[in-house]
């Protein structure tokens, strides 16, 4: 059961390579330990999630460490992963929103704004011109 919640976020792609395979101690202080990149850690705890099935996921900056391509594939399996289960997801990345239904834009502590993605671009405050800067970031470079 376990190789399979590893599998489904691609994290038994790079548990095959350590020395002992899913029998490999992670960290370096322990005697024979490996030690895992950031965004590796980042995919044994989502698989971590997937195993456990608990009713209430929290994701704090879930893909922060890992590229592009592997942050696309994790939040694609995300919308299944969350589906039906109450889910806090905290990221500073506008563009992983799309999966939520729900927004709270926090600063100093304090909400700011609460709603959907389409009412906090509509009121057209913080949330709209951060989205919006983020979103330019990748409009001029194309």
């Amino acid at each position: 059961m376990y190789k399979k919640s590893y599998s489904y976020c691609g994290a038994d792609k790079f548990i095959q390579n350590l020395p002992r395979g899913y029998q490999t101690i992670l960290e370096k202080e322990w005697d024979e330990g490996s030690e895992l990149s950031g965004g590796q850690w980042q995919k044994i705890a989502i698989a971590r999630a997937v195993l456990k099935k608990a009713s209430i996921l929290v994701l704090d900056e879930p893909s922060a460490a890992l590229d592009p391509e592997a942050e696309f594939e994790i939040f694609q399996k995300m919308k299944v992963l969350m589906k039906g289960k109450m889910s806090i997801l905290i990221t500073h990345r506008f563009s992983n929103t799309d999966i939520v239904d729900y927004i709270f834009m926090m600063e100093n502590g304090k909400i700011i704004e609460c709603g959907t993605h389409q009412d906090l671009m509509k009121a057209k405050n913080k949330y709209y011109s951060l989205y919006k800067l983020q979103a330019e970031a990748y409009n001029d470079s194309i």
